[in-house]
């Protein structure tokens, strides 16, 4: 009897050791991994009518019954110095700034060298300030990994606009062999680990590039910051900031600087 009860307490000590081994490989598994949405959205084209815009010099503007405007600028490390008194007395609205990047040859994560000094500067001169990430993951778990970079600096200066995550083509990059399903899935684990924690983002990116090196229908329900540098986009989808220049000049600042116009809807 004592040798039968021995053997059944070592079964059920067996039983519960793998069962505890399963729950830990589960629970590794959950956190290493994340559930990619691959929905495809209806694309939506936007409404603007573009005889509504305005130029005063370098500074674009738009109004019609369903939307207003803001100009703001983008900045990192090659702005170089700043004379944050000069540039205050621009008409800046908002100011983006690149909080960090990915390199795109050896892959590390770094937080832009100007970062901390531009954003500390801006909101001593009171411009609200978002953020924009440059990514070149080339799996998902790099763009968690990027995400959760952005979270942690966004922890101690909230920004006060959609987070954005940076899409370009560069060539000879790490991220040059993927394929168009590959980015998309990218580009979704930031975002919807982004905004599992409740934050807006956005996609930055030029048209072509969305369109012909993503699967854009899987994209579509995000906003989206378009570059394109010319007198009237042809994107013909939804997007809520347009970068029509990069070579843009601003007292306080030496450097050529991007210029935005953020387009606002008006409330009903």
């Amino acid at each position: 009897m004592k040798n039968k009860n021995n053997k059944t307490n070592k079964t059920i000590l067996a039983a519960l050791f793998i069962l505890l081994i399963l729950f830990f490989a589960i629970r590794l598994a959950s956190i290493n991994n994340i559930t990619i949405d691959h929905q495809n959205y209806e694309l939506v084209k936007h409404n603007y009518d573009f005889n509504n815009l305005k130029n005063n010099e370098q500074i674009k503007s738009y109004d019609d019954e369903n939307y207003t405007s803001l100009f703001g600028i983008d900045l990192s490390y090659h702005q170089g110095d700043i004379n944050w008194q000069e540039l205050s007395n621009n008409q800046l609205d908002f100011i983006y700034l690149r909080v960090g990047y990915r390199g795109f040859t050896d892959g590390g994560l770094f937080l832009d060298d100007k970062f901390l000094e531009y954003v500390n500067a801006s909101n001593e001169y009171e411009i609200p300030v978002g953020y924009y990430f440059f990514d070149q993951a080339i799996t998902v778990k790099e763009a968690v990994a990027e995400a959760k970079f952005v979270l942690e600096y966004e922890k101690d200066y909230p920004s006060s606009y959609p987070i954005v995550l940076d899409l370009e083509p560069i060539d000879n990059s790490r991220t040059s062999n993927l394929n168009n399903q590959e980015r998309t899935d990218i580009a979704l684990a930031f975002l919807q680990t982004i905004s599992a924690t409740g934050k807006e983002v956005m996609i930055y990116s030029s048209g072509p590039y969305l369109l012909d090196f993503f699967n854009y229908e899987q994209l579509a329900n995000y906003s989206v910051w378009l570059a394109h540098y010319t007198d009237i986009p042809n994107f013909p989808y939804q997007f809520k900031i347009w970068q029509y220049s990069e070579t843009g000049t601003l007292s306080g600042i030496s450097e050529l600087v991007d210029l935005n116009i953020m387009f606002v809807e008006k409330e009903s």
